[in-house]
């Protein structure tokens, strides 16, 4: 599968759709609608997986006892909760996306069989290259296969992996909740997005804040010049999400002049860095022919 700013169709997202180029089958022989794409959750998606990596990175650094209270240990602390709310933010992206009326247009067995080629090689594979990959190899943490076997089915190897079982959660009760919405409007629709409030009370404030705000004020917002690039950004923003923190692992092990958890300049570059990496690691991996369903 190929990602091009000039392609006519692209392949469907964690958050779900298809490009307006593309055409969803009706039955009945009806005409076929086309879909359209909604930039204004383009950008929030895109900027919220920078996010993620974000925490990830600075989150060494806050971690590390040795610089804690020090001016620069306070700096990444106001940029790992900075982006506090991106994991809810993401979370309400992809509800937002496939809760479209066009995903079940076809009925609910052809969307979970689309839903299921997204996410199942992801959700099988990326469990076990964290545990046996990045866990054992790059990280030196051999557990036992008991434990290891836990830790991929779980999520629980790399914490963050419990966003595939969100998705996978938003999947199984989409078709309902979506006859729920339909005719609801907009008050429904924020109803539905307070669940997620178990990541706590100031989170899910903030985070709606800026996904209604972010939402409201792009909404009627079209790229230029830019389109292709942000389209290719958002279309692998998933495939970064799962990448990024191996990659870490890997810039971590390359020799710098300072280590990266207590030299906030490094820490910088190291976020920029694994960033860059992710985002173009992703688009060439979605070049190869069966690779792509991994990202």
């Amino acid at each position: 599968m190929r990602i091009s700013p000039l392609a006519g169709r692209r392949a469907p997202t964690v958050g779900g759709g298809v490009e307006g180029g593309s055409r969803i089958s009706m039955p009945g022989g009806q005409a076929p609608a086309p879909a359209t794409r909604r930039w204004a959750l383009d950008v929030p998606r895109i900027v919220s997986v920078v996010g993620v990596v974000a925490i990830h990175v600075f989150g060494n650094m806050v971690g590390n006892d040795a610089v804690r209270g020090s001016a620069r240990w306070w700096a990444a602390v106001v940029v790992d909760l900075g982006f506090v709310w991106v994991v809810p933010v993401v979370v309400m992206i992809s509800g937002a996306s496939i809760l479209e009326p066009r995903q079940f247009a076809t009925g609910p067995a052809d969307f979970y069989r689309r839903r299921l080629l997204r996410l199942g090689p992801a959700f099988v594979f990326w469990p076990l290259f964290y545990v046996f990959v990045v866990n054992s190899v790059m990280a030196g943490e051999v557990a036992d296969a008991k434990g290891s076997l836990l830790g991929a089915i779980d999520g629980r190897s790399y914490t963050y992996l419990y966003f595939l079982w969100l998705i996978v959660g938003l999947y199984i009760v989409a078709p309902v909740l979506a006859a729920f919405l339909q005719g609801g409007g907009r008050r429904r629709g924020h109803d539905a997005l307070l669940p997620i409030g178990y990541f706590g009370p100031v989170v899910t404030v903030v985070a709606l804040a800026w996904f209604v705000v972010g939402v409201s004020v792009l909404n009627d917002w079209r790229p230029r010049r830019t389109a292709g690039f942000i389209r290719v950004l958002s279309d692998v923003s998933f495939g970064v999400f799962l990448v990024h923190f191996a990659l870490i692992h890997v810039v971590r092990t390359v020799p710098a002049p300072a280590p990266t958890d207590e030299f906030l300049p490094v820490t910088i570059l190291v976020w920029v860095l694994v960033t860059e990496l992710s985002f173009a690691l992703v688009v060439a991996l979605r070049r190869i022919p069966w690779v792509h369903r991994l990202v």
